[in-house]
């Protein structure tokens, strides 16, 4: 790992029905690694969607402003020669208070009401083959492997051509980026890439698995209508 990181293992960020914990559980869970709120806090891992979902969580507790994403995975960070170290590090728990986030995660009920607004743009997160069982009216299909100039040392691609790759979905100046995926960790990297390029977001948590069980909730393509 890098010398110094604390390690904050995935299962701990997770609530449940695969959502978040409360956010006092979360705020002290993360501290534990370290994270404050007097620190600009890094995050990197080995798997996209995890450090998609950790960078929501951070979010959702009011965090999102002072938490950056390393680009670049451990491969990436040792290929360029930077030290690594397999000796725990020395961290004192920090102090993060949970902060009122009400604009990070929505539900259901909240998409379908706006599934006809003009200012809001809703992406899906899925694969093609996913999409093809049925999706949410309205949304556009963007994949989260488009984020990346290299997907296996998890290096981003530049501002702007993240930019470009969400304006090619259909996002115009001034909407609001919702996010889906199947439970919501994909879409948690797509909500900091919009986040990234200084779009509003929000994650709409449950995603398909959610909207897909709610009754009468219309479905697009392959599903009911």
């Amino acid at each position: 790992h890098i010398p110094g990181a604390g390690f904050v293992p995935h299962m701990a960020t997770i609530g449940e029905n695969h959502g978040i914990p409360g956010p006092e559980v979360l705020a002290e869970r993360l501290a534990e690694a370290g994270a404050r709120d007097d620190a600009r806090i890094v995050i990197y891992g080995d798997s996209a969607m995890e450090l998609g979902w950790f960078y929501m969580a951070f979010a959702s507790i009011g965090h999102g402003d002072h938490v950056s994403m390393l680009s670049g995975n451990i491969a990436a960070w040792s290929s360029e020669g930077r030290k690594v170290s397999d000796a725990a590090a020395d961290l004192e728990t920090g102090h993060l208070t949970p902060r009122p986030a009400p604009d990070v995660v929505v539900d259901a009920a909240w998409v379908k009401d706006r599934l006809e607004a003009p200012d809001v743009h809703v992406l899906d997160v899925r694969t093609q083959r996913e999409r093809n069982g049925g999706y949410v009216p309205g949304s556009e299909l963007v994949l989260w492997q488009d984020l990346f100039s290299n997907v296996d040392e998890m290096r981003f691609k530049s501002k702007d051509a993240i930019h470009a790759l969400l304006v090619e979905s259909g996002l115009t100046p001034g909407q609001e980026v919702v996010t889906y995926c199947a439970v919501g960790m994909r879409a948690s990297l797509m909500y900091f890439a919009a986040r990234y390029i200084g779009a509003s977001s929000r994650v709409y948590l449950g995603s398909w698995n959610d909207w897909s069980r709610q009754e009468g909730y219309p479905i697009a393509g392959g599903g009911r209508n």
